[in-house]
């Protein structure tokens, strides 16, 4: 799962306008930029991996990146700001192994990783990251190398320093330890697609982790979890329930104070299980409990992008279809300067069988999208046009892309040349 597993008038003025609005510090946009002010300041490189569609990326940027307290903390740094649509930041994602966004990965002038800082975080808890990431003389800590390695996504390593420490050292008696063991254990059953193995390691990081990250981890394992035995599987089921009911209760309906950062992971990852569980009614009253939360504390759309997108995200849950078509015009005037809520209306119109007003829709974000995710507008709009029996221009649009963008971005263009050969073959 991704966190938030995710954004001008014209796209050729997007890049101008910098994704951190409102802040003090400069952001470099180029890589090379980055190091060259890194090898004069000798100062590390605070490398923000984003993208215009990651909730968790709004909900950082206006509650920590843009706040007084981070800004102290990045005189010592060079802002380096990498959105993964865009060809550079799509290259560094692969070459740093970015999983999850937003990352924050610090390097030093030649690019070599000193650590990083995933997902969405309370303020406290990631000036306390960063401040141990910058600290001028870091203790090597077991357990700090596992997280460290573990989100970096290099489990081989991991697995290599787990396996180095001897059985009775003191990081096994350490429950934060043992969470990122079971969190690795985790993600290597899931590489091999082991059900059993996953359904233990959930099993364990159900009975030990109390932290928002629970939602993160439950995710990765439902698919696996799902194909176990229907015994097995109710009884992980009612273990994550009974968990994440506790959860939602406590960190998301809970004192402002001790809320998730990130609100909807959560109550996703509850509202999933419900489904495995084939609770229909209490899926719906979580959502509308989540619903009414967002509705309370909502400053009015535009004011909280973050909160915006999560009011949009419960409403297709709930399938308010009313209440999506007074939100999205109002989402899209908002930010008028971003592709993606005239992108989700079309598809959201699309998947209600109502083509024709998706095209105005898709025709919109088609002049403000960019990069990568021009081609998913393409795709969507080429299904748009084959809904209203206008193949033959769908075909050309997807020959233009593909002619375009296939060096660059080989694995959507790889999509779009799929349904070309598709619609090739099968003429209507």
């Amino acid at each position: 799962m991704v966190f938030g597993m995710l954004v001008l008038a014209a796209a050729a003025n997007l890049w101008a306008a910098p994704l951190h609005a409102g802040e003090v510090g400069p952001w470099h946009r180029s890589f090379e930029k980055a190091q060259e002010a890194s090898r004069r300041s000798a100062k590390p490189i605070f490398a923000d991996f984003k993208a215009a569609w990651c909730y968790s990326c709004y909900y950082m940027d206006q509650h920590i990146l843009s706040r007084e307290d981070f800004q102290k903390e990045a005189q010592g740094l060079v802002l380096l700001e990498l959105d993964v649509d865009r060809e550079e930041g799509r290259l560094l994602k692969e070459k740093y192994r970015v999983q999850f966004l937003p990352s924050y990965v610090l390097l030093d002038s030649e690019g070599k990783e000193l650590g990083r800082i995933i997902g969405e975080q309370t303020r406290e808890k990631f000036l306390q990251k960063l401040r141990l990431l910058t600290a001028p003389a870091r203790k090597s800590v077991p357990k700090e190398e596992l997280r460290a390695l573990l989100e970096a996504g290099d489990l081989d390593a991991a697995g290599r320093l787990r396996r180095s420490l001897p059985s009775q050292a003191e990081d096994f008696l350490d429950a934060d330890f043992n969470i990122l063991s079971a969190r690795l254990d985790l993600s290597l059953a899931a590489r091999k697609k082991n059900a059993e193995a996953a359904g233990a390691a959930l099993e364990v990081l159900l009975n030990l982790e109390t932290d928002c990250r629970l939602a993160y981890d439950v995710y990765k394992a439902q698919e696996l979890v799902l194909s176990l035995d229907a015994a097995r599987r109710g009884t992980l089921l009612g273990l994550a329930r009974a968990r994440l009911e506790d959860l939602v209760e406590k960190r998301v309906f809970g004192k402002a104070e001790e809320r998730c950062a990130d609100l909807r992971s959560p109550v996703d990852a509850l509202s999933d299980v419900y489904a495995g569980l084939s609770l229909k009614s209490e899926r719906e009253a979580l959502i509308e409990r989540m619903l009414g939360m967002l509705k309370k504390t909502s400053a009015g759309i535009g004011s909280d992008r973050n909160h915006d997108d999560n009011l949009r995200y419960f409403l297709e849950a709930a399938g308010r279809e009313e209440s999506l078509d007074r939100l999205y015009p109002e989402l899209a005037r908002a930010y008028p300067v971003d592709y993606v809520y005239n992108y989700r209306y079309a598809k959201n119109l699309f998947d209600r069988k109502q083509a024709g007003r998706a095209l105005e829709w898709i025709e919109k974000a088609e002049r403000l999208c960019y990069g990568v995710n021009r081609l998913w507008v393409t795709l969507l709009k080429a299904k748009i046009l084959d809904a209203l029996q206008r193949r033959p221009e769908a075909l050309r649009l997807l020959k233009r892309d593909i002619k375009a963008h296939a060096n660059r971005f080989p694995e959507e263009s790889a999509r779009l040349r799929s349904l070309l050969e598709q619609w090739e073959t099968s003429p209507r």
